[in-house]
Parts: C-alpha cells; sequence; structure tokens
C-alpha cells in the first residue's frame, strides 16, 4: 500500500547575489518549491527528499561570494506576522515535474 502521508517542514530560504543571471537562476529554483515569499526571503513546506534536492540544486548555481540560507522554522513555536503578512501554511503537496 503507498503511503502518502510525508512529514513536511516550514523552512525559510534567503539568499543575497550581487549577478543578475545567478538571482534569476537562483529566485526560479527556490520559487519553484515555495509556498510564499518576497524578494530573496521565500517560506518552503520540505520533506527530507525535496530539502536534499533543493540544496544540491542551490549548491550547483550559487558561486563563492553569494549568500543562501535554508534555515528551519522550528514548529512548536507560533509564526508572528505583522501588517498584510499571513502565516505560511503547508498546503500538504507540491508537484515537481
Amino acid at each position: 500500500m503507498l503511503n502518502l502521508d510525508i512529514k513536511r517542514h516550514l523552512f525559510l530560504c534567503c539568499y543575497d547575489i550581487s549577478d543578475d543571471d545567478r538571482r534569476k537562476r537562483i529566485r526560479a529554483i527556490v520559487k519553484s518549491f515555495a509556498i510564499g515569499g518576497q524578494y530573496s526571503c521565500y517560506e518552503c513546506f520540505l520533506s527530507r527528499s525535496e530539502y536534499q534536492m533543493l540544496l544540491r540544486l542551490l549548491n550547483a548555481y550559487s558561486e563563492n561570494g553569494d549568500s543562501v540560507v535554508l534555515q528551519p522554522v522550528l514548529s512548536n513555536k507560533s509564526i508572528q506576522c505583522l501588517g498584510i503578512a499571513e502565516a505560511p501554511v503547508n498546503i500538504g503537496f507540491n508537484y515537481i515535474g
């Protein structure tokens, strides 16, 4: 029987890349995993395999001098949102294909 209950965790992926072409490439990669975010910081609910895939892709396209951070968000703490920000919601499934 196929088990579709894949545990996913919330991460923030932030980057600071000076080269326009590399920044566009990194943004496209991160946004393909993201559920929301803005500018150079995105929220991503990732399974273990998605996390590993995103790390491989980021590592392949980033260079010395680039700054990329993939930070887990502790799930036992409530997320504080200010202004028009909305707390990220795990939709339970991302198709990457």
